[in-house]
């Protein structure tokens, strides 16, 4: 391949096929027995299989909290939808704030992502089919009772897309998402000041376009939750990183605005890759209190959810197969290209800067 190619080829890679997050079995909380303590509260794993309605089969995880996991009943839920190059192991930071409230947290690794199968990440597009078949399960199978989405970054924007297509959903919390997947791409190149005209880095990306609709599926033109989400009245919280470079926080803020369901938006100091502080991880367990409708005791939402059971310490122990290890108090999620990878911007302003000098005849 020439050197033009690989370049060319570095880019297609750098949208649909990100580092993928490599891991074991023993890797995810409770290890291969699936038995973990955290604080004061005992919780079981189950993992399973689905799947998806492009025949990949989905790698899923549900946690339990061990005071309702022998219970037949359906229990309130909530699915954590990763990054694009994240994986199930992502969602510790819902297991940790959630389960202490007998909230069952459910996770996947997205087609291509982890250890499901598949070949490419679509940055939300095909994702939200991937969660709607875990919700089916879950309800088909009577393990849910009301069910919510925590998504983070490419994740975020799933949870925004699932709102609009399926309005039973009882709440969503999104965590950095983009409006609209053109736009993004355009503000990376312009923030590299590239010295080229705009018209040019806009044909690079029809370019661009073409070629991932080929490879992985999917119109990176399409991929805009700014356009459905007047289409969307499910509860929202919105949060964004106050320094966050990669996915500015007006794409928060333009989402926020057009947003039709009650609807609520938080900042916090840190970036897009952050760990996420206390005060979000507190407005998010408030909002699942409300949406999920848990009956409360003792002194409401913030005292009853875990928050004062020392996970709000900065390290707390966690306890599995008889090991004691220490722990992050909030799990940082690993997001675009924060995982060893050839950087997005540098890769993009190459591709613009060879497309001025050589013709693309590897399109022909």
């Amino acid at each position: 391949m020439s050197g033009l190619g690989q370049i060319w080829e570095q880019l297609i890679q750098a949208v649909c096929r990100p580092p993928r997050d490599e891991y074991r079995i023993q890797d995810l909380l409770g290890g291969v027995g699936g038995v973990f303590s955290f604080g004061h509260t005992k919780a079981r794993r189950e993992d399973f299989q689905l799947t998806n309605t492009r025949g990949k089969r989905l790698e899923v995880s549900r946690f339990l909290n061990a005071r309702t996991h022998t219970t037949t009943e359906p229990l309130p839920t909530v699915i954590y939808c990763h990054c694009n190059s994240g994986s199930r192991r992502d969602a510790e930071e819902a297991v940790f704030r959630l389960l202490p409230d007998g909230i069952s947290v459910v996770c996947l690794d997205f087609e291509g992502s982890g250890m499901s199968e598949g070949d490419y990440v679509t940055l939300g597009a095909h994702e939200v089919d991937d969660v709607q078949c875990v919700i089916q399960h879950l309800r088909e199978n009577g393990k849910a009772s009301v069910i919510g989405l925590w998504g983070r970054s490419m994740g975020a924007v799933t949870a925004l897309l699932c709102s609009q297509r399926d309005p039973s959903i009882a709440g969503i919390v999104c965590d950095s998402p983009f409006s609209r997947l053109r736009d993004l791409m355009l503000e990376l190149a312009e923030e590299m000041k590239i010295p080229v005209p705009k018209y040019l880095v806009k044909v690079a990306l029809a370019f661009l376009r073409r070629s991932i609709r080929s490879r992985a599926g999917f119109d990176i033109i399409e991929v805009a939750p700014i356009a459905k989400v007047e289409e969307a009245f499910v509860p929202a919280l919105f949060g964004h990183a106050e320094d966050d470079t990669f996915i500015p926080k007006r794409h928060s803020e333009l989402l926020y605005e057009k947003y039709s369901g009650e609807k609520n938006f938080v900042t916090f100091e840190g970036d897009h890759n952050s760990h996420r502080p206390l005060f979000f991880h507190t407005s998010v367990v408030i909002f699942f209190h409300n949406v999920l409708q848990l009956e409360r005791s003792g002194a409401g939402p913030a005292s009853a959810s875990g928050l004062t059971s020392g996970l709000d310490r900065e390290l707390f122990s966690f306890h599995s197969g008889g090991r004691q290890q220490v722990f992050p108090a909030c799990h940082t999620t690993l997001c675009f290209a924060t995982r060893p990878s050839p950087p997005f911007h540098p890769l993009l302003t190459s591709f613009i800067l060879c497309f001025i000098r050589v013709r693309c005849f590897f399109f022909s």
